[in-house]
């Protein structure tokens, strides 16, 4: 049973043979965590701990008055979220 999939591995270039026994010739998902069967690329992990902690800031941490600290909070946690959302976008979109 195996060496069927062993086989399956290496006519699909994914595993070579080596003296030692086998090595992964080409990493398939990489910066992939998988969720019930479905490959999540990681960046949805980054982005999900930005827009918390945004919203977070906006609600539970909201001061009665707007401070320059608080301001630059804000602009990080958004400025965080977009660009982690926007690498998860990029890497769900490229090719495997």
């Amino acid at each position: 049973m195996v060496y069927y999939h062993i086989e399956k591995l290496r006519t699909a270039g994914l595993v070579k043979e080596v003296d030692s026994g086998f090595e992964v010739e080409k990493t398939v998902f990489e910066n992939m965590i998988r969720v019930r069967h479905t490959p999540v690329p990681l960046q949805v992990a980054y982005a999900t701990f930005y827009l918390a902690s945004l919203v977070a800031l906006i609600v539970v941490f909201r001061p009665s008055d707007v401070t320059a600290l608080f301001a630059f909070a804000l602009a990080i946690a958004f400025t965080g979220s977009c660009i982690s959302i926007f690498e998860a976008y990029r890497t769900s979109r490229t090719p495997l």
